[in-house]
């Protein structure tokens, strides 16, 4: 959450400056955020958001998924009641890359349990669901619970990542 906070303070700061707004994604070809070494719960990429990476340092950047204590900070209703537990893609052309998804073994029962998830219920996933997502270089360490990714898209990508200890 804290580098989603980042980017959002960042974006403010442009808008301060003159130089951007917050839902301008069509102003560049593509979008990177860096995400430093650290430990960080899981996040939502948001229906809108489209051609960004999110760039973590190898192994050192750790996002934490399918665990009670990674809360999402997002309202209820943004979720579509389809909370995978874990990274909730829905942005169109979403990379992630060098990062260690690291995943506990909290679903709350639910069948689609993933460290990474396109699942939105079929809410307004028809401009997005056509386009790719990448895991690009990740490690993902399960407990042996949930799926290490859920691919409800036409496109995705998996490559270079290590994957351990998922049901599948």
């Amino acid at each position: 959450q804290e580098a989603i906070d980042a980017v959002e303070e960042a974006q403010q700061a442009a808008i301060a400056n003159g130089t951007t707004t917050v839902n301008d994604w069509d102003t560049y070809e593509s979008y990177t955020i860096t995400v430093l070494a650290g430990e960080y719960g899981r996040f939502l990429v948001p229906h809108g958001v489209a051609n960004l990476t999110i760039q973590g340092q190898g192994d050192t950047t750790i996002v934490k998924t399918l665990s009670k204590d990674s809360v999402l900070n997002v309202e209820e209703s943004e979720k579509h009641a389809s909370d995978n537990y874990g990274i909730i893609v829905w942005g169109a052309n979403i990379t992630l890359a060098n990062m260690k998804i690291s995943s506990g073994t909290y679903t709350k029962d639910v069948w689609y349990a993933a460290a990474v998830g396109t699942h939105d219920g079929m809410w307004g996933s028809s401009n997005e669901e056509s386009t790719q997502v990448v895991l690009d270089n990740c490690t993902f360490e399960g407990s042996n619970v949930g799926y290490a990714f859920m691919p409800e898209r036409s496109c995705f990508t998996v490559q270079g990542c290590s994957i351990r200890n998922y049901e599948q």
